[in-house]
């Protein structure tokens, strides 16, 4: 049975225009050791149409409907769990490559890797809804090592970016946090560098990525209070357990973001008793200092 190099995966969701743009760009792909898989979390019938417009152009094209919608990020989870690929390459529904090259740098950036696990990443440019670019993620080869080093740094700034800059070596144990929909992510990342992974960056921007458009997920949790309090909270048990210190000043700072003064405030967020009571505690240490703070000014 014939097995790809690589598997192209992508989470399709209400967006066919988007859809249609990123498999025109992988028709362009020079590299053609390739397989792409949709899957389909949609409410209608529109995207499977674009995926059947391109059975001829993609030879190596499957499509499927989840039953069930799956969310992010068990839709990308869907996708990845069917890879054939000795690597995955994610590619969200609104992102495109951005050259005919861009396939195939990736894959010799995969392959002047020493280790057999391996992600690598690009630059990307973030693109606006109106085809404007606002910026290009190019993080220096330093930033990339730092956070290799100490990958708490990928909390205060993800520089990698999003799935679509990525491609990784095709391992069955790999998935996606379906506890997370925001720093989905950078809990993935984490999780590679920690498993021993290999990271190799270049900064050509082989990938676009749209930004500030209204469907998407980003857009729905961004700013959320709810969302940041429990991911980060969640993100610092699960990787970082021992810098408590670390935990209070984020939450301290999202306390002043979203104006949480109160403990009232804070139960109104309705977390689970593990991010309710961190962030309590933080709000009884902040008190404290304050009480301090004036009596001494007294």
């Amino acid at each position: 049975m014939f097995r790809p190099e690589v598997s192209i995966c992508i989470p399709a969701y209400n967006n066919p225009d988007g859809l249609k743009r990123a498999l025109e760009s992988i028709t362009r792909q020079r590299y053609r050791n390739f397989e792409v898989i949709i899957t389909d979390d949609s409410t209608d019938d529109k995207s499977h149409k674009i995926a059947k417009e391109f059975t001829n152009s993609i030879p190596r094209i499957s499509y499927s409907k989840n039953i069930k919608r799956a969310g992010s990020p068990g839709n990308w989870n869907q996708a990845t769990s069917m890879a054939r690929g000795k690597y995955v390459k994610v590619l969200h529904h609104d992102d495109w490559f951005t050259e005919p090259e861009s396939l195939e740098k990736f894959v010799a950036l995969v392959k002047d890797c020493e280790s057999e696990n391996v992600m690598v990443f690009s630059a990307s440019k973030a693109i606006n809804p109106a085809e404007k670019l606002i910026n290009i993620n190019k993080p220096t080869h330093e930033a990339v090592q730092a956070f290799i080093n100490d990958q708490e740094k990928l909390l205060l700034a993800n520089i990698i970016g999003a799935p679509s800059a990525t491609m990784y070596t095709n391992l069955p144990t790999l998935k996606y946090d379906t506890s997370l929909v925001w720093l989905v992510d950078v809990d993935f990342y984490i999780a590679l560098i920690r498993s021993g992974f290999q990271i190799r960056y270049t900064e050509e921007a082989l990938i676009a990525t749209t930004t500030d458009a209204s469907h998407q997920v980003t857009a729905e949790v961004q700013d959320s209070p709810k969302v940041e309090f429990f991911e980060y909270i969640y993100l610092y048990d699960k990787w970082f357990p021992r810098r408590k210190a670390n935990l209070r000043g984020r939450i301290s700072g999202l306390n002043d973001k979203y104006g949480i003064c109160k403990f009232k405030d804070a139960k109104e967020l309705m977390l689970p008793v593990r991010q309710r009571n961190q962030v309590y505690k933080a709000l009884a240490i902040n008190m404290l200092k304050y009480r301090i703070k004036w009596l001494l000014g007294r």
